[in-house]
């Protein structure tokens, strides 16, 4: 069709009647009229909701406090392991049950459906079933996203730091794996100079007194309510 409206319109000009004084009249094509450009939308700059910047300071301080929490780990003979921000949609699914809805999940690439992590407790299965190991005593720090509502003066971020330490077919000989962990826990909120309490919960039984709170000076507040310890303890900050 292209082809025939162009052959049309030559012969329209080749054919064209004839004017006053017997010239050749053809067809003219006036040039387009310019256009403005379209004024450009300001933009807002601004952080993701939930999300936050740190500052040279800040950014110190939290270094410090993850080097404090890797070294107590390591010094628990933990190895340091490192999986993929995303994980395949299937892997993390029913997981974590209602809390499945504030997985953050990836348009299609390639035809395989990816997720952002919601923990590094989910990963690890999945690296020890990838690699067929039964037995690790591991720590890993990284990012972990949530699409929660976000409360800041809470501690509830939509992308935080969670340092994990876990334990895997067996742990030191000297004492059990839940003796160890909640010792490495422990060892690590008085390297950071935090006051604590620990109370302990039997599987769903109700906990046996009120959640923990821990006093944190203002410095520290809005820096460590986004910094997840997950020892297989839940404190409440």
């Amino acid at each position: 069709p292209s082809l025939v409206l162009l052959l049309t319109a030559t012969a329209l000009v080749v054919l064209g009647g004839r004017g006053r004084g017997g010239e050749r009249r053809g067809l003219r094509c006036s040039p387009p009229k310019p256009q403005r450009p379209r004024a450009a939308r300001p933009v807002h700059v601004k952080v993701p909701k939930g999300t936050r910047d740190l500052g040279p300071a800040e950014a110190s301080r939290l270094e410090g406090v993850l080097h404090t929490v890797k070294t107590i780990f390591k010094r628990h003979g933990a190895v340091a392991i490192e999986t993929p921000v995303f994980e395949r949609t299937e892997t993390l699914t029913n997981k974590y049950g209602e809390d499945s809805k504030l997985i953050y999940n990836l348009q299609d690439q390639g035809g395989e459906l990816l997720s952002l992590r919601y923990d590094l407790t989910v990963p690890l299965a999945r690296y020890l079933a990838t690699n067929k190991l039964d037995r690790i005593k591991r720590y890993h720090i990284a990012k972990v996203y949530r699409r929660d509502n976000p409360a800041f003066s809470r501690g509830r971020f939509r992308e935080f730091h969670q340092c994990d330490f876990d334990i895997a077919g067996g742990g030191s000989p000297r004492m059990s794996p839940d003796a160890e962990v909640m010792f490495v826990m422990a060892e690590a909120l008085t390297a950071l100079g935090l006051r604590y309490t620990v109370y302990l919960q039997a599987g769903k039984e109700p906990p046996c007194a009120p959640p923990i709170r821990l006093p944190l000076p203002s410095q520290w507040r809005l820096l460590l309510l986004p910094l997840c310890l997950s020892l297989s303890l839940s404190l409440s900050l």
